[in-house]
């Protein structure tokens, strides 16, 4: 029998995208939690630990589908582990993902300030170029002029896509 009334909730029909992704319970060494902080300032969400696939990452940025990594060069810096990292890179990217590198010893320098600015500003720039999103917290208008354009204050959001390499990025390309 047909029902009259209220049509009841709108279904979509469409089927959600099956979630690639998962938190663990897995604890964060002492590098990652510096980075964790640094991170957690951009204005995104922030997974610690996530399983990307058959892979642990460092942190994810579930809604840019970014991944950072804290690299030390105990752990990544031969060229067996290297060789790994890009195999590990290279599936991630496969899955849709973005990879930034941030190496312990910049998050261990005696300034610290201007360090954890650097991180900040090449997390930011990597997610821009590769997803035309700007990221926000501290400096972060004044970095996007610095390095993209002019920031129009009756935008309500930052101005978005991907357009040159701004001057004096290649040296911001990796970490």
């Amino acid at each position: 029998m047909p029902q009259t009334g209220h049509p009841g909730p709108v279904i979509d029909l469409e089927p959600a995208p099956a979630q690639d992704w998962w938190p663990t319970s897995e604890r964060m060494n002492r590098c990652e939690l510096r980075l964790f902080g640094i991170l957690r300032r951009l204005g995104t969400p922030v997974v610690p630990q996530a399983r990307v696939g058959p892979w642990r990452v460092d942190f994810l940025l579930p809604d840019l589908r970014v991944v950072v990594e804290a690299d030390s060069r105990r752990y990544h810096a031969a060229r067996e582990d290297a060789t790994r990292d890009r195999a590990r890179d290279a599936d991630l990217q496969a899955l849709g993902f973005v990879v930034i590198h941030v190496w312990s010893d910049v998050l261990y320098r005696r300034e610290i300030e201007p360090a954890l600015a650097k991180i900040r500003n090449h997390v930011r720039l990597r997610v821009y170029r590769a997803r035309g999103v700007w990221l926000g917290g501290p400096g972060s208008r004044r970095q996007f002029e610095r390095y993209v354009g002019f920031w129009d204050p009756r935008a309500a959001i930052l101005p978005q896509g991907p357009g040159p390499d701004p001057p004096g990025a290649a040296g911001c390309a990796t970490a």
